[in-house]
């Protein structure tokens, strides 16, 4: 039920894939929106030396930095908390993220758990690495945030045994009292 590594990292990659595809469609769209102001100003009477600071203007590595870390972050955290649960790689893989109860995460722990990804990253990723000695193959971003990463199929099944083994617990207890 619980995501193998493997699963997880293929499931990552596709998604720095999407993430990249975005943030390329945005810096281009900037690009283009510079151009059409860099005419724009052409067509009022600027010179090419008034224009430096428009032809010139490029996003600096940090904003760049900034920009990619909040399309990842956005990306990660509403694709998990949506109905979906699941970011496009992990869909792709066949996975889905839980919380504790099994239930779709909220807005506010998929983004505790994109930033606890940050520790994960530390020291060898090593936090990544803890998937293949955890009970619930769990990495440090999700024991913090306490989520899981599943396959919903798996997960449906182990549901609905776990509710017909309480509805035969409940049964017997019904049976008890009433003697």
């Amino acid at each position: 039920m619980y995501a193998s590594f493997w699963k997880r990292l293929l499931a990552y990659c596709l998604d720095l894939i999407v993430v990249w595809l975005i943030f390329f469609v945005l810096e281009s769209v900037f690009y283009r929106i510079r151009g059409i102001y860099a005419q724009y100003l052409l067509n009022q009477g600027a010179s090419i030396e008034d224009l430096n600071h428009v032809i010139y203007f490029d996003i600096s590595k940090n904003v760049a930095l900034i920009l990619i870390l909040i399309i990842c972050w956005l990306y990660f955290a509403l694709m998990e908390s949506s109905g979906r649960q699941a970011t496009w790689g992990k869909k792709w893989v066949g996975l889905i993220v839980v919380n504790e109860r099994y239930e779709r995460l909220r807005f506010g722990k998929a983004s505790k758990r994109f930033w606890s990804k940050m520790l994960s990253s530390l020291i060898l990723c090593m936090g990544y690495i803890m998937v293949f000695f955890t009970q619930y193959r769990q990495s440090l971003h999700d024991k913090i945030a306490k989520t899981y990463v599943v396959n919903p199929k798996q997960l449906q099944e182990y549901l609905a045994a776990r509710d017909a083994s309480l509805d035969a617990g409940m049964q017997s207890v019904k049976a008890v009292k009433a003697l």
